[in-house]
Formats: structure tokens, sequence, C-alpha cells
């Protein structure tokens, strides 16, 4: 197995986030960033990336970018701590997934490789295999069948996003009612749900959340064990941690 790496030059930032100036001047420092990577300057790579932070704490491709330049100097705690950050803010970074998957091997844990492994797409089905072989070996069980359930019973980004838009009114309904309570109210859910292979919710649960509200939560679960997505391809289970942000609009 080998660590994947893929330096990403282009930027993603919330429109009310910076200014056009700060978007030119961070993709800059992201492009900038990437020439260093690809000159091996790992550690003046990082100490550019992280100026890309200190405009935007949550641009996934400067944290994924440091966690991979932190492993390409062989430290791998702090490319996990990176990585994790970066999945915290994109539950969906496959790429990000499949490298704390792979790294977590590396240490010995196993359990914490499956987990990850669930999210990191196909490339990291031999990582899953492996890892729960050498559960095995220990004598934890886990199913063999999961892990080509979850890789062949697929449902990609778009399909799960427009899915979940149809609803966008119960959760803004959701939303108001607490917000009427809390005016200040805001912040993210994440949401793990298992999707059955005929499209039905099998399971839905926080993930982790930012939001000091659990009827808020409740009602968003609710929601969510009632939707019905598409038949994965292939049959079998999909497994999702979805996010959903929520803001009041000011005036």
């Amino acid at each position: 197995m080998e660590t994947r790496l893929i330096l990403v030059c282009s930027l993603i930032l919330l429109a009310f986030s910076c200014s056009s100036a700060q978007k030119a001047a961070a993709k800059e420092q992201l492009n900038q960033g990437a020439k260093l990577f690809n000159e091996q300057k790992y550690t003046e790579a990082i100490q550019v990336f992280e100026k890309v932070l200190e405009k935007d704490p949550e641009n996934t491709k400067a944290l994924y970018n440091i966690a991979i330049s932190y492993i390409q100097l062989k430290d791998d705690d702090k490319a996990l701590i990176y990585l994790n950050k970066t999945v915290e803010v994109n539950p969906f970074y496959e790429d990000a997934w499949y490298n704390i998957a792979y790294l977590l091997y590396k240490k010995g844990d196993f359990k914490g490789a499956v987990e990850a492994g669930y999210n990191g797409g196909t490339d990291a089905l031999n990582i899953l295999r492996n890892s729960i072989a050498k559960l095995k070996e220990q004598g934890i069980e886990i199913p063999a069948d999961t892990v080509q359930q979850i890789i062949i019973g697929a449902l990609d980004r778009p399909t799960i996003d427009s899915t979940i838009e149809k609803y966008s009114k119960d959760y803004k309904k959701c939303y108001e009612t607490a917000l009427a309570k809390n005016s200040d109210l805001e912040g993210r859910t994440i949401v793990n749900l298992v999707i059955r292979g005929e499209g039905k919710v099998a399971s839905a649960k926080i993930n982790r959340t930012s939001l000091n509200d659990e009827a808020l939560n409740l009602c968003i679960l609710d929601i969510t064990k009632k939707i019905v997505f598409p038949v994965p391809k292939g049959g079998g289970i999909v497994i999702v941690n979805y996010p959903f942000v929520f803001r009041p609009v000011r005036k």
C-alpha cells in the first residue's frame, strides 16, 4: 500500500468569507505551496499552506496538502491531525479518508483503519480487507461481505445531495422552530446514515454536532430516516456522513 499524493491548486471559499483580493492571494499561496511541494521542499510548503489557513481556517485544500507534506516528512502523527481536520470540514473528502486509513493501518490501529476505510472510496478496498484480516488474527470478527457491500453499493455525492435537497423545506422548518427560541443558533451537524440496498435509510444518528439544541438534532434525524434514495449501484449498503450547516440570514 502506498499513500496517495494529490496536490490541488484550486481554491473554494464561501462567498462571504473573504474579499476577491483575499481569494486571489490565497489561490496564489496554494499555487506557491504546490510548487514547493513538487520541489520536495515540504517544510516550506507547509509554512505557505498555513498562511492560507490564517485567512480561511476551514480550507480543505490547505489542510489536506499540509497533511500530505507531513507524510513526506515521515511525521504521521501531525499528518493525522490535519487529515482529521480535513474530514471534519468535509466528510466526503475520500482522499483524506484513504490516507487516514493508510496511516492507521501502519500504526496497527486496524479497527480505526476499517472505520476510515469505509469513507475512503474504492481505493481503500485493499486497506479494508487487510485490516479485517488483521482483526481476525486478533480474534475480532467483522463480516467480510460488509466491505464488498459498502464498496459495490455506491451512491455518488451529487445523487445524495439532490435527494436530500428535496427535503430542504422540512429541514428549514426544523431550524426555524429552533431559531425562534434562540436567534443566535447556528452551526453544523454531521449525520451518519446507512442506506439499504433498496434505497431506504436503515439507520441515522448524530456523528458530531456544534448545535447545542437536542430538539433540532432530533428533528434532523426524523426527516433523514424518512428519505428514500435511489437504489445503490450493485446493491448492498451505503454508509454516509452528511453535513447539515445552519446559519441565520442576517440583513
